[in-house]
C-alpha cells in the first residue's frame, strides 16, 4: 500500500504542470478540472448518442444523465472566465498593488512559446491522419490547417474547423490574448468603485450588442460575442487583488453559496431568454465563492482534480479526435448499450491520449527557456579559435 501511494505521488508530480512563478494556486487547475470536465461528458455523451442507436439517453436516469451531460457545453465559457481571470492577474497586481510592470514582448512571447507549439503540433497530426486514413483529400485538408493554424478559421469559413471541431473557442482565446493589454487599462482607474461599475456595465451591455448581430454568422465565432466572460474575470481579478485573495481558511457559508451555484446554473442555462443576461454572472459567483469556500476547495483541490485540471489544454485538443477514433473502431457497437459501452471506452482512452501529449509536448513548452535550449541543441556554441603560435 505504502508503494502504491509512493508511486502515485510520484506520478501526480511528474504530471503537475509547470509554472512560471512559484505562486501556485491550485484552485485555478480545480476549476479547470470542473470546466474539461463539463466539455469532454458532453462531447462523449453526445459522441456516443450519435453513434449507437440505442435508447439509454431516452427515458429515466439515462435521459437525466444525458441531459446533464448537454448542458456541460458550457463549459467553454467557464474557460473564458478563467483565461480572463489568471491573464487579468499580473495586469492587476501592476496598476492596484504596484507589482513589477507587465513587459508587452515578454507577455506575448509567452502565449506564443507556451500555447503555439502543442496546436500546432495536434493540427499537423489530425491533418496527417486524415490523409492517411483517406477520410479527406489534401485539398481538403490543406486550405483549412492553414486557417485554423493561424486562428482564422472562425472567420474565414463561418464555421467550426474541419481538422478539429473544438479549435474555435482557442480562436476566441487568441483574440482576447491579444486584446488584454488594452483591456487592462481598466486596472488604471484608481477609484474601485467606478473600475468595476464599468466593468459590470459592459458585461451587462455585451448581451445587448450581440442581439443586434446575426447569430449564424463569422461575429458569432469571435470574441465579440463571449467578451463578457472574460470581462467576468477581470472583475474576478480586481476583487481577488484588492479584497485579500484567498483565505488560508474558506467560510462554510461561501461553501453554500458555491453549492446553490451550481443548480442555478443549470436552471438558467434551460430559460434561454435570461442566459445571456445572467449567466456571467453566475459563473463569476461561482469561481468567487469557491475561492472563499472551505469544503469545496478541500475537495476539488484533491491531487487528481488538481492535475488533471492542470493538462485540462492537452485533453481539450485532444479529446475530439480520440473520441472520432473510438467511435470509427467501435462501428458494430450500434445496437443497445453500444452507446454506453462507447463511453466507457472513449474516457480511458481520452485521459491516456492527454497524459502522453503533456508530458512530451504540452509540459516542456511551460518552461519559458525552452526555445533557447532547443536552439543551443540545434546550433551548438562555436568553439573559440586556437590563438596562433609561432612555430
Amino acid at each position: 500500500m505504502l508503494g502504491l501511494r509512493q508511486a502515485y505521488a510520484r506520478w501526480v508530480q511528474r504530471l503537475r504542470r509547470t509554472t512560471v512563478s512559484t505562486a501556485f494556486i491550485p484552485e485555478i487547475d480545480a476549476l479547470r478540472f470542473l470546466a474539461i470536465g463539463s466539455v469532454v461528458a458532453f462531447h462523449v455523451v453526445e459522441h456516443a448518442r450519435s453513434i449507437a442507436n440505442d435508447d439509454w439517453a431516452r427515458a429515466g436516469i439515462g435521459a437525466a444523465i444525458a441531459s446533464l451531460a448537454r448542458q456541460g457545453r458550457y463549459g467553454v465559457e467557464l474557460f473564458f472566465v478563467i483565461s480572463g481571470f489568471v491573464l487579468a492577474l499580473p495586469f492587476a497586481a501592476h496598476a492596484l498593488r504596484g507589482a513589477a510592470p507587465i513587459k508587452l514582448r515578454d507577455y506575448y512571447l509567452r502565449r506564443l512559446t507556451r500555447l503555439e507549439p502543442p496546436y500546432l503540433i495536434s493540427l499537423l497530426g489530425l491533418s496527417i491522419a486524415l490523409l492517411v486514413s483517406g477520410a479527406a483529400w489534401s485539398r481538403e485538408v490543406c486550405p483549412h490547417l492553414v486557417a485554423s493554424a493561424i486562428y482564422q478559421h472562425n472567420l474565414i469559413y463561418g464555421a467550426k474547423s474541419t481538422i478539429n471541431g473544438v479549435a474555435w473557442s482557442l480562436e476566441i482565446e487568441v483574440q482576447f490574448y491579444v486584446l488584454m493589454p488594452l483591456l487592462a487599462q481598466a486596472f488604471r482607474i484608481r477609484r474601485a468603485g467606478l473600475r468595476r461599475s464599468i466593468l459590470a456595465a459592459a458585461m451587462m451591455a455585451m448581451p445587448f450588442v450581440q442581439q443586434w448581430l446575426p447569430l449564424a454568422s463569422r461575429e458569432s465565432g469571435s470574441l465579440v460575442h463571449f467578451l463578457q466572460f472574460f470581462l467576468a474575470g477581470l472583475l474576478l481579478a480586481d476583487l481577488h487583488t484588492t479584497e485579500g485573495g484567498m483565505p488560508q481558511r474558506g467560510s462554510l457559508r461561501w461553501d453554500a453559496v458555491f453549492l446553490a451555484t451550481l443548480p442555478l446554473l443549470l436552471l438558467t442555462l434551460r430559460l434561454w431568454t435570461i442566459t445571456d443576461l445572467f449567466f456571467p454572472w453566475l459563473l463569476l459567483l461561482l469561481c468567487g465563492s469557491f475561492f472563499r469556500s472551505r469544503f469545496s476547495r478541500a475537495v476539488l483541490n484533491l491531487s487528481a482534480p488538481v492535475t488533471i485540471g492542470g493538462m485540462c489544454y492537452s485533453m481539450y485538443l485532444l479529446h475530439w479526435p480520440v473520441m472520432a477514433a473510438i467511435g470509427a473502431a467501435c462501428r458494430s457497437l450500434r445496437q443497445p448499450p453500444g452507446g454506453v459501452v462507447q463511453c466507457l471506452l472513449m474516457l480511458p482512452a481520452i485521459l491516456v491520449a492527454t497524459v502522453a501529449f503533456f508530458l512530451l509536448i504540452e509540459k516542456p513548452c511551460m518552461d519559458r527557456r525552452w526555445p533557447r535550449r532547443l536552439w543551443t541543441k540545434l546550433v551548438p556554441a562555436r568553439m573559440p579559435a586556437a590563438d596562433p603560435t609561432p612555430d
